[in-house]
């Protein structure tokens, strides 16, 4: 790791070393070199996380749990063990201009897409407070809209607010919708998409154990049956999930 850079409530992590680039969407199993694990000495299993930028290989780390916690305490100069780029990222919609929406740490591959197109896009960014709004800066995009939960920046309630007020007062055919962040949010976004009939890619934050489709403990349901969202996922078509809204 050559840079931890405090984000608000976040920690940016600077890595090198990673040879082959990641597309938007896709994700790493992120573990330090040494002292992964509990006081017991049980080893705990790597975490995944999308990347925010891919030059250089950034990840954004909320440390709420055991793992993310030590990852985002590493030094500088600190070895990590990186397992990636895994999974299916985001496919552009030719002809479509790109409404990024995310929720909290869910910015981290909205970033990545933001960087990918040069900033050509839009995006609607949803926090708890003013200190996780701070990753906004992260998203370089044409024209960013917040809302928090709290009301310290941005609109009081939730982004999805925001996404249907913009696809109700702009030509929505224009739009093509990329989202991520918390279940509960990506299924509204999902349902607004296809009320209004807009393309709609959804990037699914979940628990992994392996990252590469060994264990089916990340699959989740779509209409056609179920897919891993380590090896299908983590971005699926919201049309492909239907009502079913990914449940696991």
């Amino acid at each position: 790791m050559v840079a931890s850079e405090a984000v608000g409530r976040y920690r940016l992590l600077t890595v090198d070393g990673v040879d082959q680039p990641p597309a938007p969407g896709q994700f790493y199993m992120l573990a330090t070199a040494e002292r992964w694990g509990g006081e017991e000495g049980r080893p705990w299993l790597a975490r995944p996380f999308s990347h925010a930028t891919a030059d250089p290989l950034t990840f954004l780390v909320d440390p709420v749990g055991p793992g993310s916690r030590r990852l985002a305490s590493a030094a500088v100069g600190e070895e990590l063990l990186a397992l990636g780029p895994l999974g299916r990222g985001f496919a552009l919609v030719e002809g479509r201009r790109a409404l990024l929406v995310g929720g909290g740490i869910g910015v981290a591959p909205l970033a990545a897409l933001a960087e990918a197109l040069d900033g050509s896009c839009e995006a609607l960014l949803g926090f708890r407070d003013e200190p996780c709004a701070r990753a906004a800066r992260l998203v370089t995009a044409t024209e960013v809209a917040l809302a928090s939960d709290d009301g310290s920046v941005g609109r009081r309630g939730f982004v999805t607010e925001l996404l249907a007020e913009r696809l109700a007062r702009s030509d929505h055919e224009d739009y093509a919708i990329y989202a991520c962040g918390p279940e509960p949010m990506l299924a509204e976004v999902g349902r607004i998409a296809r009320a209004w009939g807009v393309p709609c890619q959804l990037a699914y934050e979940a628990p992994m154990a392996c990252g590469y489709g060994a264990c089916f403990g990340c699959a989740v349901a779509t209409r056609t049956g179920f897919v891993r969202l380590c090896l299908e996922g983590p971005v699926l078509d919201a049309y492909e999930l239907g009502d079913t809204g990914g449940d696991g």
